[in-house]
């Protein structure tokens, strides 16, 4: 792997700095993997992108007006707009609205900046694009540098003027990143932002304190940053795994006596990054991956599986951390799977120990996976963390002693917590 750091004026990251990151990424990335994953980098931090971050930023947030002005037009779906024909209609909406999005979102925004929708080569002026997506457009990469010898390369951005969520994808020939006077194509890629290279990861939540996981570490768990967080995500899209690891919308009211159709809506506005023990959602209570995701990635196999199709009493999975015996159970449903695990606090679970999380301890968590056509969706497995409680408002997703959990005809029931294991019985309906 290939990390590049583009830094301007404003950057402060040096070679050792993101060196030393990368050090910590791989030993967390071991933990989580039992060492099955393990990646090679190299680091080079080269001069600023080719055009101004300011200017990058300002594209990004102009084309959320023009898109918007478009979609008020009666058009085709796909159809590619006029930027003459929407400009004065994206100047009102902006006159209109940006106080809104000043004050919401963040914006900085002054006027209209159409610098980047007035480019011969953007096919569509009137989409709405990310900052990040308009950074490819002018990445160079040093000719120095041997691109075939690296499978997967990361373009960090250090600016205090970029500020955007990292994305990872493939680079193909329309892509704007370039080498010399060559588009670099057929590289899988990632790029993150701007975050506090030296700030840790929070429990966030804004009804917690500002503890960060760390504090709850005891242990050997490495202390992941912000950036090394957001980097350890990317990376793992990297490595395969094409979806997030999702959970019911915390922010609206589930209907739980309708569960089952909830999720085959596959509404997946609602479930994206909402597991919140792992690093590959919301990443707020623990920084761990849900199971179909490791199984999925080649890091537990099917001796480390319960693998469940039928009536069975006193299953036993050891904590979620542990490094022997049977840790996880999968339980076939009609229409996918229910994986089921257990943290006792251990490692990474470890961060469970805050006041306010400790329920999850006392108990089992559930999560549905849906079983997908293999050839549409061969990349992806979708995770959803389930509430055994039906209370999103609590923090605690554990099935615990004295309850059930029944979905798509399978009840869970009579669970009984060891400490360092956790049994429970699964019964199929007639």
């Amino acid at each position: 792997m290939l990390a590049t750091a583009y830094a301007d004026t404003q950057g402060s990251i040096d070679k050792e700095s993101i060196t030393k990151s990368y050090q910590k990424l791989n030993k967390y990335g071991g933990d989580l993997s039992r060492n099955r994953q393990d990646a090679n980098f190299d680091v080079v931090v080269v001069g600023s992108i080719s055009e101004s971050l300011k200017n990058i930023k300002a594209w990004s947030q102009t084309s959320t007006f023009l898109s918007m002005a478009f979609n008020q037009t009666d058009h085709e779906y796909g159809q590619v707009c006029k930027l003459e024909e929407v400009v004065a209609s994206a100047q009102a909406i902006f006159n209109e609205k940006i106080e809104f999005y000043r004050s919401y979102y963040g914006y900085e925004l002054t006027e209209l900046n159409l610098g980047y929708a007035s480019d011969s080569d953007v096919e569509n002026p009137c989409k709405e694009v990310a900052a990040g997506e308009i950074v490819l457009n002018y990445i160079r990469v040093p000719q120095k540098i041997n691109l075939d010898s690296y499978d997967v390369i990361a373009f960090h951005i250090y600016d205090n003027d970029y500020h955007s969520g990292g994305f990872q994808g493939y680079l193909q020939a329309g892509d704007g990143v370039t080498q010399g006077d060559e588009k670099v194509f057929d590289k899988t890629f990632f790029v993150s932002g701007a975050t506090d290279f030296n700030q840790s990861q929070k429990v966030r939540y804004p009804d917690f304190d500002e503890k960060v996981l760390a504090d709850y570490y005891t242990q050997q768990q490495v202390e992941l940053t912000e950036f090394e967080q957001q980097t350890a995500h990317e990376l793992i899209h990297a490595f395969g795994l094409s979806t997030h690891d999702c959970g019911l919308d915390h922010y609206s009211d589930v209907d739980f006596s309708n569960l089952e159709s909830v999720l085959l809506g596959n509404n997946y506005a609602n479930f994206s990054y909402g597991d919140w023990f792992s690093v590959m959602g919301a990443s707020s209570y623990s920084v761990d991956l849900a199971p179909s995701s490791k199984e999925y990635l080649g890091w537990v196999n099917s001796n480390q599986i319960h693998t469940i199709e039928s009536d069975q009493t006193s299953v036993e999975i050891n904590e979620a951390y542990s490094n022997d015996g049977l840790f996880y159970a999968k339980i076939k449903v009609e229409q996918g799977w229910l994986y089921v695990s257990y943290y006792n606090g251990n490692s990474y679970g470890e961060s469970l120990m805050h006041p306010k999380l400790s329920g999850n301890l006392e108990g089992i968590q559930i999560r549905y996976t849906e079983s997908r056509d293999p050839e549409v969706f061969k990349t992806l497995t979708t995770s959803v963390l389930l509430d055994p409680n039906a209370d999103l408002t609590d923090h605690d997703y554990a099935l615990k002693p004295g309850y059930s959990f029944s979905l798509y005809g399978v009840t869970i029931d009579n669970v009984v917590i060891t400490g360092e294991s956790a049994v429970f019985d699964v019964r199929y309906s007639n």
